[in-house]
């Protein structure tokens, strides 16, 4: 965007919202230490400090019929189905850059953590890390909460729940289902291809999709009895 003019950013995310006003001072202060997806936020805070003029956030909900979240949803998931991700620069000028956490903010938690970043760990998948902050974000929706990543993972791990009901929440996060864009890999003949879209929708199929946004005959009936077992 123009940086000699207002901008206005719509999202359906609370917590984006919130990492970019409230947070971001904190979150420079203590170096993006502990941070997810730092990169991406440094460069995103760099590029946000960068305009002169104003930056406004208006969070809208998701998936409500809103004609641009719905724009962007769409615009998302046919980036999925390309052969080759788009570059994304992320590149910070030296004059923006904050390096380092402030001595006034380190703490023996923080300084412990980044010790930790220092050891090498493989990249998590990025479905994974989608979908974790899709459940993030509807978490703060509905319960004005935002929950760790840790706690994600140890809620479904609670003993009081059957092994294998405890199995479906652990695939669906890891987009480990065998749906939507899965199948449209290029070694995939095209009639193995063709089950990446719901014949009913004619959009991607994802799991997202079968479970909530698909408009087949019977959808309503279901989760309508399952709204009256919880």
């Amino acid at each position: 965007a123009d940086q000699n003019l207002e901008l206005r950013i719509e999202t359906d995310s609370k917590y984006v919202i919130t990492l970019l006003t409230s947070k971001k001072n904190q979150i420079e202060d203590n170096g993006y230490i502990g941070t997810a997806n730092k990169a991406l936020l440094r460069s995103t805070i760099a590029s946000l400090r960068r305009r002169k003029y104003q930056t406004y956030f208006k969070w809208v909900k998701g998936h409500d019929g809103h004609e641009r979240n719905e724009g962007a949803d769409e615009m998302a998931r046919k980036a999925l189905t390309k052969d080759k991700a788009s570059p994304i620069h992320l590149s910070v000028a030296p004059t923006l850059l904050a390096t380092g956490a402030k001595l006034s903010t380190m703490t023996q938690a923080l300084a412990y953590k980044a010790v930790q970043e220092w050891k090498p760990i493989s990249a998590k998948r990025q479905r994974t890390n989608r979908n974790i902050l899709a459940i993030k974000d509807i978490t703060e929706q509905r319960f004005n909460y935002i929950p760790t990543e840790e706690k994600i993972w140890k809620s479904i791990r609670q003993k009081d729940i059957e092994r294998k009901t405890r199995y479906f929440p652990w695939m669906a996060i890891h987009d480990a289902y065998m749906t939507g864009t899965h199948w449209l890999r290029p070694s995939f003949k095209p009639e193995l291809q063709e089950r990446a879209c719901c014949k009913h929708c004619d959009a991607i199929e994802d799991l997202e999709h079968i479970l909530i946004r698909c408009s087949t005959t019977g959808q309503q009936i279901i989760w309508g009895l399952v709204e009256t077992l919880w």
